[in-house]
């Protein structure tokens, strides 16, 4: 999906998203085989992946670098993955309460994981819309996003009626 806002001066910034999973990796690969414009490609660094992740990060990197001259842009939270687990404060006063009901201390998000999914929100997700929403609004970038259009009966259907709808009414272009 791509999302349009032109600068001032009409130039466009072409910012890409890199999970690293395998839309965004084909999405990522089929840019560059198509000669399509790519500034910045942007991934967020949890610091827990799996080594074979990094592997495969580095691997996307050095084929980009090959192919266009630019690397990888990682982020990363300022305080990472173990600070929001075991120590972040809470400050909520009903998290608070709940967590003194149940007897849990007033400070750290606990194990992610399908009920509790603090870590995609805090450790990926609100960096790259961070750093998008600022690349918006500095140079008119455009922020492409792989997606699967296909899916399983495991993926909410409502989700992909959404997409679809917002495609068909929308100047946003598919790859």
């Amino acid at each position: 999906m791509r999302e349009t806002i032109q600068n001032a001066n009409g130039k466009q910034f072409h910012a890409v998203s890199l999970s690293g999973g395998k839309d965004s990796t084909a999405m990522l690969l089929l840019m560059i085989e198509r000669d399509m414009p790519i500034d910045m490609v942007l991934s967020a660094d949890t610091g827990m992946e799996f080594p074979e992740m990094y592997e495969h990060l580095a691997k996307l990197d050095e084929h980009l670098f090959r192919e266009r001259g630019i690397h990888i842009t990682t982020l990363r939270h300022p305080k990472g993955f173990e600070y929001l687990m075991f120590d972040e404060p809470k400050q909520k006063p009903r998290s608070l309460e709940n967590r003194a009901k149940l007897g849990i201390p007033p400070y750290g998000n606990g194990w992610p994981g399908i009920r509790v999914r603090w870590c995609t929100g805090q450790l990926k997700t609100h960096l790259i819309t961070k750093e998008v929403n600022r690349l918006k609004g500095e140079l008119g970038a455009i922020h492409y996003v792989g997606y699967v259009l296909s899916f399983s009966a495991n993926h909410d259907a409502n989700k992909v009626l959404k997409c679809a709808k917002f495609l068909k009414n929308s100047s946003h272009n598919i790859i």
